[in-house]
C-alpha cells in the first residue's frame, strides 16, 4: 500500500490563492528592480527572481492534496523568504526560519500520525484527537493570537519587499491551510481567536511609533477578521474569508512598499523623524498610502469595503452580533490608527528635528518608475475590486449582491466618522512616543537575558571539588527522596 502519494486539488480556492500569489510576485518583483541599487547587481537580481521562487513554492504548497507535502512546500517557501531576510538581518532570519520549522513539524507530526492512524493524510478536515496538532502549526504561521510572537519582529525588520511578501501572501498560506481544516471543533476554536486578534492587533498598532511595526500589527488584526469569518463555518464565511485573504494581500502589500520606499529614503522606521514636508516629497507614494488606508479602513469603493460587508454579513447569517460589533469597534482603530500612521508620518511640523545620518529631503521616488509600478499595480486592483466587487464571489461560486445596500454603507462609513473624529479629539495623546505596550517578544527578550546566565551558573557549580559534588549530589537526592514520599 502506498503511504505518501503526491497529488493535486485544482479547484476554486486553490487556483484563487495561486492566481493571487503570482500577481503580488509580479508588483513586489517590478518593484525590487528600483528598491536595490543597480550598483548591487547580485543582490538586485536576488530580489527581482526571488518573489518567483517563493511563488512556485507556494503554488505547489497550495496544489498539494496531502497534508504532508503541503507542509515540505510551505517550509520551502519560508526558506526562499529567510534568504531573503538574510542580507538585511541575520538575527531576524533565523528567528524566523526557526519559528517556521516549528510549525511545519507539528504539521508533520500530525499528518505523520494520519498515515499511521489511516493510511493517508487527505488535505481536509483531521481526526479530533489531531486537531490541536495542525491548529498548533498552522497557528504559527497564521500568527494566531499567542502564536503571533515572531509577526511584529519579522515583518518590521524585513526588507520591503519580503514585508510585502510576508503580510501579503506568507501568512496566507497558514490561512489556506485552516480553510482546508475548518470542521465544527476547529471552527469554535476560530471564532474566538478572530475577534480577539483584531482587538488586540488594534490595540498595539495604535501606541507604535515604528511604522512597519504598526503596520505588521495590522496584519495580525486583519488576519482576525479572516479568521473570524473561516470560523463561521459556512459557505458564506469561507468566501468572505478568501475574499478578505484576497483584499488584505493587496492592501496591504501596497502599504508596505509604501513605507518601505520612505524608510529607505530617510533610514529610519521612526515616526518621529517623518512629516516635516514627507507628502510633498514624496506625492506619488503618499497617493498609493491614501488608497492602502482607504482600503484597509473599509471605505466604499475599496476592496476592503466589500470583503468586510461579506464577513460582517456572514456572522449576521448566524446571529454572531457580538463579533460583529468587535470587529466594527476594531474598525475604528484601524481608522485611528492610519489617521497617525498619516498625519505623523507624512504632515506633521513639531519641534523634532531631523538626526538621521541617510536623511535627504531631495531624495525622492517621483523618478523611481519600476518602484511606482509595483506600487500602482497593487493599487488598481485594491480599487477595481472595489468598483467589481461581485467578481470574486462570482468566481467562488457565491451570488451575493448586498455590497452597496444602505445597511452595508452605513456599516462602513459610521466607524470611519468615528475614527477620524476620535483622532482629533486625542491627537496629542497619539504622538508617536515609546510608549508601546509589551508583547510576547518581549517576554523572549527577557527569557534569552536569564537563559544566558545558565553557563555561568554551571561554570561556578564545576568547580573540580569533590565535596562540592557531594553535597550537589545529596541534596538533590534528598529532593529526590521526599518528592516521592509526598507522592
Amino acid at each position: 500500500m502506498e503511504i505518501l502519494k503526491f497529488s493535486f486539488v485544482f479547484d476554486k480556492l486553490s487556483l484563487s490563492m495561486a492566481m493571487l500569489a503570482l500577481f503580488m510576485s509580479i508588483a513586489i518583483s517590478i518593484f525590487s528592480l528600483d528598491y536595490v541599487e543597480k550598483k548591487q547587481g547580485k543582490e538586485r537580481r536576488f530580489f527581482v527572481l526571488s518573489p518567483w521562487m517563493f511563488c512556485v513554492f507556494s503554488c505547489m504548497a497550495l496544489f498539494s492534496g496531502d497534508w504532508f507535502f503541503f507542509g515540505v512546500f510551505l517550509e520551502m517557501s519560508s526558506i526562499m523568504l529567510f534568504f531573503m531576510i538574510l542580507p538585511l538581518n541575520f538575527r531576524t532570519a533565523l528567528y524566523y526560519l526557526l519559528t517556521q520549522l516549528s510549525g511545519s513539524l507539528l504539521i508533520f507530526v500530525g499528518a505523520a500520525i494520519m498515515i499511521t492512524e489511516r493510511g493517508s493524510a487527505v488535505m481536509g478536515p483531521v481526526p479530533p484527537n489531531l486537531l490541536w496538532l495542525f491548529l498548533s502549526g498552522l497557528g504559527i504561521k497564521t500568527a494566531l493570537l499567542g502564536l503571533h510572537f515572531w509577526l511584529p519582529k519579522v515583518h518590521s525588520e524585513a526588507p520591503t519587499p519580503t514585508s510585502a511578501l510576508l503580510s501579503g501572501f506568507s501568512v496566507k498560506l497558514g490561512i489556506y491551510g485552516l480553510i482546508r481544516l475548518a470542521s465544527l471543533p476547529a471552527t469554535d476554536v476560530l471564532m474566538v481567536l478572530g475577534p480577539s486578534m483584531a482587538l488586540y492587533g488594534i490595540i498595539q498598532a495604535i501606541t507604535q511609533h515604528d511604522a512597519k511595526r504598526l503596520l505588521a500589527y495590522h496584519t495580525i488584526s486583519q488576519l482576525g477578521y479572516i479568521v473570524s469569518a473561516i470560523g463561521v463555518g459556512t459557505a458564506l464565511g469561507i468566501v468572505a474569508g478568501v475574499y478578505h485573504t484576497v483584499a488584505h494581500a493587496l492592501f496591504k502589500g501596497l502599504l508596505f512598499l509604501c513605507i518601505g520606499s520612505i524608510e529607505k529614503a530617510y533610514g529610519t522606521r521612526d515616526l518621529n523623524l517623518w512629516g516635516h514636508g514627507t507628502a510633498r516629497a514624496f506625492p506619488v507614494t503618499f497617493a498609493f498610502f491614501l488608497i492602502g488606508a482607504l482600503a484597509i479602513s473599509g471605505f466604499p469603493g475599496m476592496s476592503g469595503f466589500a470583503s468586510k460587508a461579506m464577513i460582517k454579513a456572514s456572522l449576521k447569517e448566524i446571529s454572531f452580533y457580538p463579533v460583529v460589533w468587535i470587529l466594527q469597534a476594531a474598525n475604528v482603530g484601524t481608522v485611528l490608527s492610519f489617521c497617525k500612521l498619516g498625519y505623523y508620518g507624512f504632515f506633521f511640523k513639531g519641534d523634532v528635528v531631523r538626526k538621521d545620518p541617510h536623511y535627504n529631503p531631495i531624495l525622492s521616488c517621483k523618478k523611481r518608475i519600476f518602484q511606482n509600478t509595483g506600487m500602482a499595480l497593487l493599487a488598481f486592483m485594491t480599487i477595481f475590486l472595489g468598483i467589481c466587487p461581485q467578481l470574486l464571489p462570482n468566481f467562488m461560486g457565491m451570488n451575493f449582491g448586498n455590497f452597496f445596500e444602505t445597511e452595508a454603507l452605513l456599516s462602513a462609513i459610521i466607524p470611519i466618522f468615528t475614527g477620524g473624529i476620535l483622532f482629533i479629539v486625542f491627537k496629542k495623546t497619539l504622538t508617536p512616543g515609546k510608549h508601546e505596550i509589551y508583547d510576547l517578544d518581549f517576554l523572549l527578550i527577557k527569557l534569552y537575558g536569564i537563559l544566558i546566565l545558565c553557563p555561568t551558573i554551571v561554570a561556578k557549580i564545576h568547580t573540580g571539588k569533590l565535596r562540592q559534588y557531594t553535597i550537589h549530589v545529596i541534596i538533590a537526592a534528598l529532593v529526590i527522596f521526599f518528592f516521592l514520599a509526598r507522592t
